[in-house]
């Protein structure tokens, strides 16, 4: 709907899952996520332990007993602590925080398992240096210098009007990306530069080679290409084309011939190899257009815009501590910093600057 929206009833479901400690750890990170990304408020589930209640569904559901913030005997855990030291930062934060700059629009699309394919896509993003929103394909694309049409699936994919749409964008100069599950895309080869000379359905592990670093994934679905116009950018190894890119009018048309983000779901440390080079190597010139980055590419960072510099989030969502090096563009320089400590994170925390450009 485009509506402002709070995460509400985040949680840990209890002391089966994680320590208490650990809980408060993840509320922590969660605080500071929420409010580097906009949302304007996070309910944590919930407010009292109840293993004294004798009712109705506490009699029948055992989940539910100790997921509050005050023990049984009235006494605070440590995500209630945290969320006093967060409230405290918010009260002392003596500016608003502008909203964060978007990158790129991933494109939710029909036949999809949307929510699995709308995290891998955000995470892939924000880990190499990207910040992107959401739309749905039936509604009202947002405009855009970078569209995602990531781990694409079935037949519809989006109606008429709006891929015709989104076909024009690209071509007055936008960038486009496509990852391919087992889907059928109307004027591919015109789209894509590439021709599809068979196809056929068929499990299959394929890996890949990406400036020395090996991918390895999984389809369902084996196209095998040829170039009609499309640059290879890398094969897999059956000497297929892999990863294109595409002139298309003024734009580009990247395309993954596998569901690299479909790939990742409920996969254990799906982020510890080397997926995240793809976007680095494909989206380079929208990443590096920023006039800070940061020496450690596990940090997520936000960047606020204003009108001297920007407000920076960096965020920590590792279990280690982290030691890091900000890289400023010459003219700017880190006038403040509101919260931790500028070149070090503790684990599962965050820290808060400013930069400007020129004298303050």
């Amino acid at each position: 709907t485009g509506l402002p929206c709070l995460a509400e009833e985040v949680g840990t479901l209890g002391p089966m899952m994680c320590s208490n400690e650990k809980a408060a750890d993840f509320l922590r990170i969660n605080l500071f996520s929420h409010w580097a990304n906009g949302a304007p408020g996070l309910m944590w589930w919930c407010a009292n332990e109840q293993t004294n209640l004798s009712s109705f569904p506490y009699t029948h559901q055992m989940v539910e007993q100790e997921l509050g913030m005050i023990d049984v005997n009235f006494n605070p855990k440590p995500v209630l602590k945290h969320m006093k030291k967060f409230s405290e930062f918010l009260h002392d934060f003596d500016a608003k925080l502008p909203s964060a700059r978007y990158d790129a629009l991933c494109i939710l699309t029909r036949d999809q398992d949307q929510w699995g394919v709308g995290y891998m896509t955000y995470i892939l993003n924000r880990i190499a240096g990207l910040n992107c929103k959401f739309s749905y394909g039936d509604k009202k694309l947002p405009d855009s210098k970078l569209y995602l049409l990531p781990s694409i699936n079935g037949m519809t994919i989006l109606p008429k009007n709006n891929y015709e749409e989104l076909k024009k964008r690209v071509f007055d100069g936008a960038d486009l990306y496509i990852s391919i599950d087992n889907a059928i895309l109307s004027e591919f080869e015109n789209l894509s530069g590439l021709r599809v000379v068979d196809s056929y359905e068929y499990t299959q592990n394929i890996s890949s080679q990406i400036d020395g670093k090996k991918l390895e994934f999984t389809r369902i679905r084996n196209i095998i290409l040829e170039s009609s116009g499309a640059e290879i950018v890398a094969y897999d190894n059956n000497n297929n084309p892999f990863i294109t890119v595409n002139r298309y009018g003024k734009g580009r048309v990247f395309f993954v011939n596998a569901p690299i983000e479909k790939a990742l779901i409920g996969k254990h440390n799906a982020f510890n190899g080397n997926v995240d080079i793809i976007y680095r190597k494909l989206f380079s010139e929208h990443i590096n257009n920023y006039p800070v980055t940061l020496s450690d590419k596990e940090l997520i960072m936000t960047y606020h815009p204003t009108e001297k510099g920007a407000i920076i989030v960096v965020l920590n969502h590792g279990n280690s501590t982290k030691n890091f090096e900000v890289m400023l563009e010459n003219g700017y320089s880190i006038q403040k910093v509101y919260y931790g400590s500028v070149g070090k994170i503790e684990d599962y925390d965050a820290c808060v600057f400013e930069i400007f450009k020129g004298e303050s």
